[in-house]
């Protein structure tokens, strides 16, 4: 197992979650 792949797949996670969330609640506000 490579811990870079796993820190990078996420980090690249949390950063579409934020977004996703973000505009979700910008939509919604």
């Amino acid at each position: 197992m490579q811990r870079s792949t796993i820190i990078g797949w996420v980090m690249e996670l949390s950063l579409e979650m934020r977004m996703g969330l973000c505009w979700g609640w910008w939509r919604l506000q």
